[in-house]
């Protein structure tokens, strides 16, 4: 059985890494999918307000894709939540 929980995302801290997903250049070959991935969603998914606090939703749908995003979104700091 698989496992690709959807994500909800504090997009402030998205914000926060902003210049980290700007410079591909900077990006390790094996991280650069999810990197990539992590930009467009920051970039293209419009945010969800709660109490003021903005969140951005998104699916990352292959199993050990999910879990490499969430592992880099760990890596980097950034708030985020699991749901399935």
């Amino acid at each position: 059985m698989s496992y690709e929980p959807t994500l909800v995302i504090k997009k402030s801290d998205l914000d926060k890494n902003s210049e980290k997903f700007e410079f591909v250049w900077d990006w390790k070959e094996n991280e650069r999918d999810v990197m990539k991935y992590i930009n467009e969603v920051r970039t293209t998914r419009f945010p969800a307000t709660i109490d003021g606090v903005d969140l951005i939703v998104c699916r990352p749908e292959l199993t050990s894709f999910n879990k490499r995003v969430r592992e880099k979104l760990k890596k980097l700091k950034i708030q985020f939540s699991e749901t399935i």
